[in-house]
């Protein structure tokens, strides 16, 4: 039977192509027609984001051009003539309640679950004899609690001269500045010249706690991290604790309830090991660590993370434009607890069958927004990511639905490998999967490693059709 194993070996090796098959549940597919879309099919979807609840919200088109916002199970919210266009990034609440920014009658604008919140023209709230000039980005956090960047203009029809981070609640016509540029904080004015006040900003969901990239300085400005109204991070600046090591750059920050603070982007140190991302301001993972046995070479980059209020984080790395892993770990040891939970190349499983439903093409990025993807407190992540039926190379974008807190332990019997019930061939595939990936449960002979003798362990047990 030894010369079996050897040859179910190289079979299983040359068909699985360490391709993982993960779970996963379609909210959402562009090309579809679901009934509420009364025989319209969907053109696009955007960028995921989760209410205080844990439920998913995301501005979706249709064929018709008409702008959705998909709360939970279905729309709340279709688009009127009067509202046209719509970036992707919205805010939703408990209850259905959302905030997006279409243009309004010609005028770039804030809408709401409860209506007209303001649009370019308007007096800006905050500045008597200011105008808003543009209003954008918006996100929504707590009961109902919402912000937006706006541009302040001396006219009703004025250039942009300055920025102003709002925040409001739905409901309430009231609109409050957080801060504008000009503002001084710590001693250094907050610039309007490029970079600028960013829209790459995240509020806690309790409302609390705001991060924000931003530009400070006076005729020269240079990036920072600005949290809670303090600078917390500067380009050029060292880092806490270690005199030789600094910021050069950021391109993405988060916030949980807690005060945890993520910021990605780049160290001053060489460029084989400069991208990170840092957690509370300490390095937590950069290129050239190995993060569930999957090293993150020279050139990597982080493209979007998440953090929950559980004390984990989601995050994406970039190797290449066609090698893109998401990872799933605690912020407490991120590089030591971060799982692997989708790269590009593996099958989504649908209907839990452990059957590939669909091949993963591409996975989002964004550095110039609040976030590509959300992280719930209940384990759930949603994320935008383009895929193709199996053997088919035209592609689509879905909402999808993932549980990396929910990975299973590894299996008591390794010859039923997939834990359902059988000892078969589909055993032999989950092992392969595993195995070249290096994972732990690959290890079957718990001596340590994940090497030959796990197969021969395997393929013992696996002929003996149990342990």
């Amino acid at each position: 039977m030894r010369v079996m194993s050897v040859v179910l070996s190289a079979a299983a090796v040359s068909v699985v192509h360490a391709q993982a098959i993960v779970p996963a549940e379609v909210i959402l597919s562009e090309g579809s027609s679901p009934s509420w879309a009364e025989g319209l099919t969907v053109s696009t979807v955007n960028t995921a984001y989760t209410s205080e609840d844990g439920k998913v919200g995301f501005l979706a088109v249709l064929s018709d051009s008409r702008r959705v916002i998909f709360f939970d199970t279905g729309p709340v919210f279709f688009s009127t003539p009067s509202q046209t266009g719509g970036e992707g990034s919205i805010g939703v609440a408990s209850g259905g309640r959302f905030v997006y920014s279409p243009s309004i009658d010609g005028n770039d604008g804030i809408w709401g679950s409860s209506g007209y919140i303001i649009s370019d023209g308007d007096e800006a709230p905050g500045y008597p004899g200011l105008y808003i000039s543009f209003a954008s980005r918006p996100s929504m956090f707590g009961d109902g609690l919402f912000a937006f960047v706006g541009g302040l203009a001396s006219t009703p029809t004025g250039s942009t001269a300055a920025r102003v981070l709002y925040r409001g609640q739905i409901g309430d016509p009231v609109l409050t500045p957080v801060y504008r540029t000009g503002d001084t904080i710590d001693g250094r004015t907050l610039r309007f010249a490029t970079p600028g006040m960013s829209f790459n900003y995240d509020f806690s969901d309790n409302g609390q706690h705001v991060i924000h990239i931003v530009d400070v300085g006076g005729a020269t400005g240079s990036a920072a991290v600005l949290y809670n109204g303090s600078i917390i991070a500067e380009d050029g600046q060292p880092l806490p604790g270690d005199p030789d090591e600094g910021w050069e750059n950021f391109s993405g920050v988060g916030v949980n309830n807690g005060g945890d603070t993520l910021i990605w982007g780049d160290f001053i140190t060489a460029s084989q090991t400069d991208n990170f991302i840092a957690v509370n301001r300490v390095p937590a993972v950069r290129e050239g660590d190995t993060v569930d046995g999957i090293t993150i070479p020279s050139g990597s980059t982080v493209r979007a993370a998440s953090i929950s209020n559980i004390g984990t984080a989601a995050y994406i790395w970039s190797f290449s434009t066609t090698n893109r892993v998401l990872f799933h770990g605690n912020i407490a040891d991120l590089r030591g607890t971060s799982i692997k939970v989708v790269r590009i190349g593996d099958l989504l499983d649908l209907d839990g069958d452990g059957i590939g439903d669909l091949t993963v093409r591409d996975l989002p990025e964004t550095t110039t927004t609040t976030s590509a993807m959300d992280l719930g407190d209940d384990g759930y992540l949603y994320t935008s990511i383009t895929v193709s039926d199996i053997g088919q190379t035209a592609t689509r974008k879905i909402i999808a639905k993932f549980c990396p807190g929910c990975s299973t332990a590894c299996p008591p019997c390794a010859a039923d490998f997939n834990q359902d019930g059988g000892v078969d061939g589909s055993d032999v595939e989950a092992f392969y999967v595993v195995w070249e990936s290096g994972e732990g449960c690959g290890d079957v002979n718990e001596d340590g490693g994940v090497d030959g003798g796990d197969v021969e362990t395997f393929f013992a047990r696996w002929e003996a059709g149990g342990c």
